[in-house]
């Protein structure tokens, strides 16, 4: 498998402009509570909502797709609660 570009994210984030392949995430929460995160289809928090992933308190979970979510137009990580790190997997793409 080839090596997959990733990020950790600790707080709302822009990874990536234009067209991207997003292959998954790890996400870990803190014991505060439920973790959540939700991956977006642009530049910012106001961008196409795609996913949400939630993770019990003082839990690490992945979450691999059996295919890649293709992003239009890039790819925003929105840290939502109790996330002490999301390790997000994907591939920005040329035009």
């Amino acid at each position: 498998m080839p090596h997959l570009p990733f990020a950790t994210v600790t707080e709302d984030r822009d990874l990536s402009a234009g067209p991207t392949l997003f292959y998954g995430l790890q996400l870990t929460s803190t014991a505060a509570g439920v973790a959540e995160v939700i991956i977006r289809d642009g530049r910012n928090a106001t961008a196409a909502l795609v996913m949400r992933y939630r993770v019990p308190a003082n839990e690490t979970r992945d979450l691999t797709l059996s295919a890649p979510i293709v992003l239009r137009t890039g790819l925003f990580v929105d840290i939502v609660a109790n996330v002490a790190e999301a390790l997000v997997l994907f591939e920005a793409l040329r035009d």
